[in-house]
Protein backbone atom coordinates (compact mmCIF):
# COMPACT_ATOMS: atom_id res chain seq x y z
CA UNK A 1 0.00 0.00 0.00
CA UNK A 2 1.53 3.51 -0.54
CA UNK A 3 0.18 6.45 1.47
CA UNK A 4 1.21 9.67 0.72
CA UNK A 5 1.72 12.06 4.09
CA UNK A 6 0.28 15.61 4.63
CA UNK A 7 1.91 17.12 7.64
CA UNK A 8 5.63 17.51 9.09
CA UNK A 9 3.78 16.52 12.63
CA UNK A 10 2.62 13.28 11.14
CA UNK A 11 5.83 12.00 9.85
CA UNK A 12 7.59 13.34 13.51
CA UNK A 13 5.58 11.20 15.23
CA UNK A 14 6.04 8.38 13.14
CA UNK A 15 9.93 8.85 13.34
CA UNK A 16 9.58 9.07 17.17
CA UNK A 17 8.30 5.51 17.28
CA UNK A 18 10.61 4.10 15.09
CA UNK A 19 13.60 5.80 16.93
CA UNK A 20 16.87 3.78 16.31
CA UNK A 21 20.63 4.69 16.15
CA UNK A 22 20.34 4.62 12.21
CA UNK A 23 16.64 5.40 10.53
CA UNK A 24 17.30 4.31 7.00
CA UNK A 25 14.11 6.55 6.29
CA UNK A 26 16.17 9.86 7.62
CA UNK A 27 19.89 8.85 5.87
CA UNK A 28 20.81 12.32 6.56
CA UNK A 29 20.45 14.94 8.60
CA UNK A 30 18.27 16.98 5.86
CA UNK A 31 15.77 13.88 5.37
CA UNK A 32 14.95 15.05 9.61
CA UNK A 33 12.12 16.46 9.75
CA UNK A 34 13.41 19.73 11.81
CA UNK A 35 15.25 20.40 8.85
CA UNK A 36 12.80 19.94 6.04
CA UNK A 37 10.71 22.26 8.51
CA UNK A 38 12.97 25.07 8.59
CA UNK A 39 14.38 24.85 4.98
CA UNK A 40 11.03 24.58 3.25
CA UNK A 41 9.10 26.95 5.70
CA UNK A 42 6.70 24.31 6.00
CA UNK A 43 5.94 23.26 2.49
CA UNK A 44 7.81 19.95 2.73
CA UNK A 45 5.25 16.93 1.80
CA UNK A 46 6.15 13.32 1.57
CA UNK A 47 5.32 10.30 -0.47
CA UNK A 48 5.28 6.73 1.33
CA UNK A 49 5.31 3.42 0.80
CA UNK A 50 4.05 0.69 3.31
CA UNK A 51 4.14 -3.33 3.24
CA UNK A 52 2.25 -4.37 6.01
CA UNK A 53 1.18 -1.63 8.06
CA UNK A 54 5.19 -0.74 8.69
CA UNK A 55 6.55 2.64 6.63
CA UNK A 56 9.61 1.05 4.06
CA UNK A 57 10.18 4.02 2.18
CA UNK A 58 9.88 7.92 1.89
CA UNK A 59 10.59 10.34 -0.08
CA UNK A 60 10.46 13.99 0.51
CA UNK A 61 9.93 16.54 -1.68
CA UNK A 62 8.37 20.67 -1.91
CA UNK A 63 6.17 22.11 -5.27
CA UNK A 64 6.21 25.28 -5.98
CA UNK A 65 4.13 26.86 -8.75
CA UNK A 66 5.22 29.57 -11.10
CA UNK A 67 3.02 30.83 -14.48
CA UNK A 68 0.93 27.98 -14.17
CA UNK A 69 3.92 25.11 -14.09
CA UNK A 70 4.39 23.01 -10.77
CA UNK A 71 8.27 21.68 -10.30
CA UNK A 72 10.06 20.29 -7.52
CA UNK A 73 13.23 21.65 -6.69
CA UNK A 74 15.54 21.02 -3.82
CA UNK A 75 14.89 23.42 -0.63
CA UNK A 76 17.51 25.76 0.54
CA UNK A 77 20.93 24.97 1.95
CA UNK A 78 19.45 20.98 1.33
CA UNK A 79 22.34 19.66 -0.03
CA UNK A 80 21.22 15.82 -0.64
CA UNK A 81 17.83 14.41 -0.61
CA UNK A 82 16.45 11.19 -2.26
CA UNK A 83 14.59 8.58 -1.13
CA UNK A 84 15.01 6.98 2.46
CA UNK A 85 14.51 3.31 2.30
CA UNK A 86 14.15 0.40 4.50
CA UNK A 87 15.44 -2.78 2.42
CA UNK A 88 15.07 -5.39 5.17
CA UNK A 89 17.23 -8.34 5.03
CA UNK A 90 18.17 -11.29 3.08
CA UNK A 91 20.63 -10.75 0.28
CA UNK A 92 22.27 -8.18 -1.27
CA UNK A 93 19.46 -9.42 -4.38
CA UNK A 94 16.59 -9.49 -2.48
CA UNK A 95 17.68 -6.22 -0.88
CA UNK A 96 18.20 -4.66 -4.07
CA UNK A 97 14.73 -6.08 -5.60
CA UNK A 98 13.29 -4.55 -2.62
CA UNK A 99 14.46 -1.19 -2.99
CA UNK A 100 14.24 -1.07 -6.52
CA UNK A 101 10.38 -1.70 -5.82
CA UNK A 102 9.86 0.80 -3.23
CA UNK A 103 11.67 3.02 -5.18
CA UNK A 104 9.53 2.83 -8.18
CA UNK A 105 6.42 3.01 -6.19
CA UNK A 106 7.27 6.25 -4.18
CA UNK A 107 8.29 7.95 -7.94
CA UNK A 108 4.93 6.67 -9.32
CA UNK A 109 3.28 8.46 -6.37
CA UNK A 110 4.91 11.58 -6.67
CA UNK A 111 2.07 14.55 -7.93
CA UNK A 112 2.37 15.58 -11.55
CA UNK A 113 5.19 18.21 -12.42
CA UNK A 114 6.55 19.91 -15.31
CA UNK A 115 10.11 18.90 -13.27
CA UNK A 116 11.90 17.54 -10.80
CA UNK A 117 15.72 18.10 -9.75
CA UNK A 118 16.83 16.22 -6.39
CA UNK A 119 20.63 15.71 -5.54
CA UNK A 120 20.60 12.07 -3.65
CA UNK A 121 22.22 10.60 -0.81
CA UNK A 122 25.18 8.73 -1.04
CA UNK A 123 23.12 5.65 -0.22
CA UNK A 124 21.06 6.22 -3.38
CA UNK A 125 23.15 3.89 -5.18
CA UNK A 126 21.05 3.21 -8.22
CA UNK A 127 19.45 5.17 -10.61
CA UNK A 128 17.88 2.44 -12.78
CA UNK A 129 14.27 3.20 -11.53
CA UNK A 130 14.33 6.84 -12.13
CA UNK A 131 15.27 6.38 -15.73
CA UNK A 132 12.58 3.46 -15.98
CA UNK A 133 9.98 6.33 -15.47
CA UNK A 134 11.54 8.91 -17.81
CA UNK A 135 13.90 11.15 -15.00
CA UNK A 136 17.25 12.21 -17.12
CA UNK A 137 20.15 10.92 -14.32
CA UNK A 138 23.21 12.33 -13.74
CA UNK A 139 26.34 12.02 -11.91
CA UNK A 140 27.58 14.66 -9.38
CA UNK A 141 30.63 13.91 -7.38
CA UNK A 142 30.87 15.47 -3.80
CA UNK A 143 32.28 14.96 -0.47
CA UNK A 144 30.96 14.14 3.33
CA UNK A 145 32.22 14.45 6.54
CA UNK A 146 31.66 11.70 8.89
CA UNK A 147 29.97 12.31 11.98
CA UNK A 148 33.13 11.90 14.44
CA UNK A 149 34.02 13.78 17.28
CA UNK A 150 35.58 17.24 16.71
CA UNK A 151 38.87 16.61 18.15
CA UNK A 152 39.30 14.18 15.54
CA UNK A 153 37.87 15.47 12.66
CA UNK A 154 40.48 18.60 13.68
CA UNK A 155 43.55 16.16 13.54
CA UNK A 156 42.70 15.12 10.10
CA UNK A 157 42.73 18.13 8.55
CA UNK A 158 45.57 19.54 6.75
CA UNK A 159 47.30 22.18 8.66
CA UNK A 160 46.66 24.52 6.26
CA UNK A 161 42.94 23.49 6.40
CA UNK A 162 42.72 24.60 10.62
CA UNK A 163 44.10 27.54 9.70
CA UNK A 164 42.24 29.15 7.32
CA UNK A 165 38.60 27.86 10.00
CA UNK A 166 40.50 29.47 12.82
CA UNK A 167 40.86 32.57 11.10
CA UNK A 168 37.69 32.76 9.95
Amino acid sequence: MITRGKSIDQHSQIKAAAATAFNKLTPTIFHEPWWLEAATRGRVDFVEVTDGGRTVGRLPYMVNSRYGLASSNMPTLTHFLGPGIDDGGGSEANRYVKRHSVTQGLIRKLPTLSSFRQKMHRGVCDALPFQAQGYGVQVQFTFEIEPYPEAVIWKGMRDKTRNVIRRA
